[in-house]
């Protein structure tokens, strides 16, 4: 699930920035984490080390501590959607089942919204930030990370997204989910993008809007409307895993040629052992051969 203006209505971005603009006196309109996004470099994974850098000055001007209350007292005025609390705090109540928040915003930011909504301990943040993270997340990183979770580790994906850097997120995922707020703060770009990833990807999504009042994109059918009922939530929460593809070779020739010293009466004890420890080893190797799609 994507954090600024999905799982809150708030751009942690923004108020990061006029709290650093207060801390320095100088004017909100000279945000220079803004600046990197609305210029060339645009979304790019370039764009967002660029604002890793600009954390790390951030931090080295005016201190660790002070860099800390910046990120704390940003996230002192977001709140996490009401209807999205009880989406993820039903989910993690399923041992079955868990919840990611995937930002290409600052991390820190979001642990501590998380901590102040009592998630912390139940939501893991994955998200940018300072140059000790070692990465930055990037819309390609976000979607490498759904299709990570469905094909290596066979795990049935929600997407929530509100924009643009969310749409690879969402066309890899199993279901997608575009949170629609209100009018006036909503991404700008993301009706285009969203009817081009229909129209041209196959993207199949729903969108849900919050508040209820708040006008939908496109139109009610395209995406289609989804409303966060009890019915709903209770439905997302129990999503499960992939079915898991299951491999019967008891018949084969080759199981059976497996299994022929382990029922030779001439062999016992130790040799019996080894031979059964044989069969399991090579099993474990047809195994690997079959999920491949290879066959021996």
């Amino acid at each position: 699930m994507d954090g600024d203006r999905t799982l809150a209505a708030d751009d942690t971005g923004a108020l990061f920035g006029n709290r650093v603009a207060d801390l320095e006196l100088s004017s909100d309109e000279n945000d220079p984490l803004k600046a990197i996004f609305a210029s060339p470099m645009g979304y790019t994974c370039t764009a967002f080390q660029q604002a890793t850098y600009l954390y790390e000055d951030l931090s080295f001007k005016h201190g660790n501590e002070a860099f800390d209350i910046l990120c704390e007292t940003t996230a002192s005025v977001v709140t996490v959607r009401s209807e999205l609390q009880n989406l993820l705090e039903l989910t993690t109540s399923n041992p079955h089942a868990g919840a990611v928040v995937l930002t290409c915003g600052h991390g820190l930011i979001w642990e501590k919204v998380l901590k102040k909504a009592g998630l912390s301990d139940k939501v893991e943040v994955i998200g940018g930030g300072r140059l000790s993270n070692g990465y930055v997340i990037t819309p390609m990183v976000k979607g490498a990370l759904v299709v990570l979770l469905r094909h290596q580790h066979q795990i049935n994906v929600w997407s929530f997204g509100d924009s643009r850097v969310d749409m690879e997120m969402l066309k890899m995922a199993d279901r997608a989910v575009v949170v629609v707020g209100e009018e006036h703060s909503r991404s700008k770009s993301m009706d285009a993008e969203l009817l081009l990833a229909i129209e041209r990807d196959g993207l199949q999504a729903c969108q849900i809007l919050l508040p209820g009042s708040a006008p939908p994109r496109l139109d009610t059918t395209t995406p289609p409307v989804m409303h966060l009922t009890e019915a709903e939530l209770e439905s997302i929460s129990r999503s499960r895993l992939h079915k898991l593809q299951l491999l019967h070779a008891t018949g084969k020739a080759s199981a059976k040629l497996l299994t022929t010293r382990t029922r030779d009466a001439t062999i016992a004890g130790p040799a019996l052992r080894k031979a059964h420890e044989d069969v399991g080893t090579t099993r474990r190797l047809v195994i690997g051969f079959a999920m491949s799609g290879k066959e021996l």
